[in-house]
């Protein structure tokens, strides 16, 4: 009889229904104009000129709070993977079971890899603890996604994920009736009031500058600074993969 994954799926379309509600109220934000750009001559230097952000409202506290729902319920699913592998192997599931990812600031040895997918899925069938000693869900690994939520988790039971505006995404600069898309290096985050996002001489032409901003992840370091509904979207995606791939052996 094929394992029970009805947890597993469950909390995959509750993380699906965060993202949409979130994208939605994403929307609703943007829609208040949270932000403008403002250009001006720069008070230190009258030949050139500045664009500056002003924030006009904070993102509210709702959108930290859904991306925070959505992330739980991700790494839970995986959770529930193991428990019901545990369950399906014969073994009993206590309240160490749980999906193993290695949360040490160095990659595990191989060894060590082992110890914490013994001890997280014990009595798990031979087949998926095989598949998940092929894993490498920590920091720099190949399956640095499933760190990612593992981390994003832990940091919501702490403070709100989303406390800012990103960097911008894009610069535009028009002139007349053409649009020149420029990726900048990046900004430091947040984004805060009064940020300069761009200078320089001022030119001779007519020439107007827009910038699309974005409300971002602000860690950890390999999300910081990617808009939040791609960046859960990515993560979504490469949970049910992995999920898929598991759900062949049990």
């Amino acid at each position: 009889m094929p394992t029970d994954l009805t947890g597993v799926d469950l909390k995959i379309e509750r993380a699906k229904e965060h993202i949409d509600d979130l994208e939605r109220q994403l929307a609703a934000f943007d829609a208040t104009e949270p932000y403008a750009l403002i250009e001006q001559d720069d008070p230190e230097n009258p030949e050139r000129f500045q664009g500056i952000i002003r924030i006009n409202a904070p993102i509210p506290p709702s959108i930290s709070l859904v991306t925070g729902d959505a992330v739980h319920n991700l790494r839970t699913a995986f959770d529930h993977l193991a428990c019901a592998a545990v369950s399906s192997g014969g073994g009993t599931v206590t309240i160490e079971t749980a999906f193993p990812i290695s949360r040490k600031p160095s990659v595990p040895t191989e060894q060590q890899w082992y110890s914490l997918v013994a001890r997280k899925v014990k009595g798990a069938p031979k087949p998926f603890i095989k598949l998940l000693l092929a894993l490498q869900p920590y920091e720099g690994g190949n399956h640095e996604a499933l760190w990612a939520i593992d981390y994003l988790d832990i940091t919501d039971k702490h403070k709100l994920l989303i406390e800012a505006f990103s960097s911008y995404a894009k610069l535009m600069q028009w002139v007349g009736p053409v649009g020149l898309g420029i990726k900048p290096d990046g900004h430091a985050l947040p984004l805060k009031d009064g940020d300069e996002l761009f200078g320089g001489p001022k030119p001779n032409e007519n020439r107007k500058m827009d910038v699309e901003i974005e409300v971002a992840l602000g860690e950890p370091g390999v999300l910081a600074g990617e808009p939040v509904v791609p960046a859960l979207t990515d993560l979504l995606q490469t949970a049910t993969a992995i999920l898929d791939t598991f759900r062949k052996v049990l």
